[in-house]
C-alpha cells in the first residue's frame, strides 16, 4: 500500500510524536510501509517505545531538591494498552475487514 504525507500525520498523531521528538519522517515511512495499514503501524511504534523506555529515569536530585517523573511502570503499561489498542484497530492477520457469512434457504411454498 503507498502512504501519503496524511497518513504520516495520523501516525504521529497516534503516537504522540507531534514534534518528531522520537521519530524522523524517513524512519516512520519505513514502519508504514511494513504494514498494511496505519493503525498496524502504530502498534508497532509504541512497541519500539516501550523498548526504550528502560534508559527513562524515574528521579533525580540538584542540590537539595528531587524531582520526580512519572513512574516506568506506568509507562510500560500505557505503552502497551496502545499497542493492544492499534493491533484491534489494524487488519487481522489474514489481511482485509472480519466479517461473516450466513446461507438463507427459499422457504418451502405449495
Amino acid at each position: 500500500m503507498s502512504f501519503t504525507e496524511k497518513d504520516l500525520i495520523k501516525l504521529r498523531r497516534y503516537t504522540n510524536d507531534i514534534g518528531k521528538k522520537l521519530f524522523d519522517d524517513d524512519e516512520l515511512m519505513e514502519i508504514l510501509s511494513d504494514h498494511q495499514d496505519v493503525y498496524q503501524a502504530a502498534s508497532t511504534v509504541w512497541a519500539i517505545r516501550a523498548g526504550k523506555l528502560e534508559s527513562e529515569i524515574e528521579s533525580y536530585s540538584v542540590g537539595q531538591e528531587t524531582y520526580h517523573t512519572t513512574k516506568l511502570k506506568d509507562k510500560l503499561d500505557h505503552a502497551l494498552k496502545m499497542i493492544e489498542h492499534y493491533s484491534s484497530l489494524g487488519y487481522s492477520e489474514g489481511g482485509g475487514d472480519t466479517g461473516f457469512i450466513f446461507n438463507v434457504r427459499r422457504p418451502d411454498v405449495m
